[in-house]
């Protein structure tokens, strides 16, 4: 009785849970198979989660690149229009205070932060990595790579330093970078001088420009291969899941049938102890 008793409970047991093993001595071995890929599949969902993050990171740095792209274009629109000769000194002081704002908007966009993390730092991600000081651009972050596990011993380097970006060591600035372009600019307008900026200036913001599209593409390349590290995390991660589930999960109707079949097997032992067992001893005797 005890024994079939026993079964029932845990065909009962089975069928509430939905669940073919609660405790590991129902069945050691598939209890050990079993909480392997659960922890195969957390692993998986923590692998999902980083690249997603790792995903917005890069989109957020390859937005911010686009908007140098484009105030690099718009730099050289007016390197262009302050070399015309037909212009005077005094148009070429309004044209200087344009370039001024797209100095301070590159400084903000440098300062560009995602999550909490200023993107363009290396590993100072929690203090702005460019800071102003009249005419100086001064970079204040380190040249650290950001490394995401996107996989099993697999990791990603998702972003781009300050200095690589915009030309900045320190206080000093690199030869056609995008700051070194744009103060040149601005240099050349106060000083009113035509031949500079139709010569020196426009060349060092062609440079700059394609500098800024060179890590662009960079950049793009990397939120590619991400989006397909993604795809085939999602997919592992459903295999997993599929895995685990033909192990753990209650076949229902085997459930049903083994149940049904435990619980006549009970009724009829207990039939059989009402027989063997009489309730009183004149009962027996006869």
């Amino acid at each position: 009785l005890n024994s079939n008793l026993k079964r029932l409970h845990k065909m009962q047991d089975q069928m509430s849970s939905g669940k073919s093993v609660s405790k590991p001595s129902d069945d050691p071995v598939y209890a050990a198979r079993i909480m392997r890929l659960q922890s195969m599949v957390r692993q998986q969902e923590n692998y999902q989660a980083n690249i997603k993050d790792a995903q917005g990171f890069v989109d957020n740095s390859e937005s911010s690149i686009g908007t140098i792209s484009d105030i690099m274009n718009r730099a050289r629109e007016l390197a262009i229009y302050g070399a015309n000769g037909a212009i005077t000194a005094t148009d070429r002081q309004a044209i200087l205070s344009e370039v001024d704002e797209l100095i301070h908007e590159t400084l903000e966009v440098a300062n560009s932060s995602y999550a909490g993390r200023f993107i363009f730092g290396g590993y100072q991600t929690e203090q702005p990595p460019f800071r102003r000081e009249g005419d100086t651009i001064i970079y204040d972050g380190d040249q650290g790579s950001l490394d995401w596990e996107v996989a099993q011993g697999v990791t990603m380097s998702v972003n781009l330093t300050g200095d690589e970006l915009f030309g900045v060591i320190g206080d000093a600035l690199i030869e056609n970078g995008v700051f070194d372009a744009l103060l040149s600019l601005k240099k050349g307008l106060d000083e009113d001088d035509q031949e500079v900026l139709g010569g020196v200036t426009l060349k060092k913001i062609d440079d700059a420009a394609d500098h800024i599209l060179s890590k662009r593409a960079i950049l793009g390349a990397k939120s590619n291969r991400l989006s397909i590290s993604h795809d085939r995390a999602f997919e592992r991660n459903i295999n997993l899941t599929e895995l685990l589930s033909n192990l753990e999960d209650v076949d229902w109707a085997e459930a049903v049938m083994y149940f049904k079949t435990s619980e006549n097997v009970y009724r009829a032992a207990l039939a059989t102890g009402a027989h063997i067992m009489q309730p009183t001893l004149l009962d027996y005797l006869r």
